[in-house]
C-alpha cells in the first residue's frame, strides 16, 4: 500500500484541528477513533455500486466508510488521507481481510487526481469555503463520468441549540444544500437532502446533528 507525500497548504486555517498532526495523535490515541460501522447513508449509496466497483475515500481516515463494504461487495478501495496512523490501521484492517487497497497520503486542500474511479465517497471532512469549491472540482475529476459522488456534511444551522456539539464550531465549515447543487450544475442531482439524524460514529463523533446527505451521478465531459 504506497503513500505519495503531501503538504497542507500555507494559506489554509491555522486551526490545529486542521493540521495533520492533530489528528494523527487522535488516531493513536483512540483506537478506531470513529468507530468500524460504515455510516447507514454511505452504507446504503455504496452498496448500489457493482461488485468490484474502483471506490475512493476521500479524507477517509482508517477506512471506515469503505473497507467493511470492500469486503462484502469486492470494491477496490483507495483510502485518502493526511494522517499517517490512519492510513496504517486502514492497511492492516485491508491487509487482515484480503482486500485491495490503496493508501494514498495526502491533503485533501491540496490533491490532485491522478486517475479515475466509479466512485469517491467524502464524509465529515470540515474545510473552509475556498477548500470545498477547489475540493468538489477534484471530485468531478477523480469520477468517471456516469460514476458515483456520495457525501455527507455538517450543514447550515448544526450551530443551534436543537443539536449535540459535536462537528465543526464555526459556521464557515457547514455545508449548504445550494452550494452542493450550485457545484454539481453539470451533473445528475440524485440526492441532496437536509436531514436531522443521530450520529453514531466512535467515542467522538455521537449525537443529533444537521447534515445534508448528497449522491450525484458524474455528468459527461465537456464537450462530449
Amino acid at each position: 500500500m504506497p503513500d505519495n507525500p503531501a503538504a497542507s497548504p500555507q494559506n489554509s486555517s491555522s486551526r490545529a484541528s486542521s493540521q495533520p498532526a492533530f489528528w494523527d495523535e487522535r488516531y493513536q490515541a483512540h483506537d478506531r477513533l470513529f468507530g468500524t460501522a460504515p455510516d447507514p447513508f454511505l452504507a446504503d449509496a455504496l452498496s448500489s455500486l457493482p461488485s468490484g466497483a474502483s471506490v475512493l475515500d476521500v479524507g477517509g481516515g482508517d477506512g471506515r466508510n469503505t473497507l467493511p463494504l470492500a469486503h462484502e461487495h469486492g470494491f477496490e478501495v483507495t483510502v485518502l488521507d493526511f494522517a499517517p496512523h490512519a492510513l496504517d490501521t486502514a492497511a492492516a484492517y485491508a491487509s487482515a481481510h484480503g482486500i485491495a487497497t490503496t493508501a494514498l497520503h495526502a491533503d485533501v486542500r491540496t490533491w490532485t487526481p491522478q486517475r479515475r474511479y466509479d466512485a469517491a465517497v467524502v464524509a465529515f471532512v470540515q474545510l473552509l469555503p475556498d477548500e470545498r469549491i477547489r475540493l468538489y472540482d477534484q471530485l468531478r475529476a477523480a469520477v468517471r463520468p456516469g460514476g458515483a459522488i456520495i457525501g455527507l456534511w455538517f450543514r447550515d444551522g448544526h450551530g443551534g441549540d436543537a443539536y449535540d456539539r459535536i462537528g465543526p464550531s464555526k459556521p464557515d465549515r457547514y455545508v449548504h444544500e445550494r452550494e452542493i447543487r450550485e457545484a454539481f450544475a453539470a451533473d445528475t442531482v440524485h440526492t441532496c437532502a437536509p436531514v436531522d439524524r443521530t450520529v453514531q460514529q466512535g467515542p467522538v463523533l455521537r449525537g443529533h446533528a444537521a447534515l445534508v446527505q448528497v449522491h450525484v451521478e458524474r455528468g459527461p465531459d465537456e464537450g462530449q
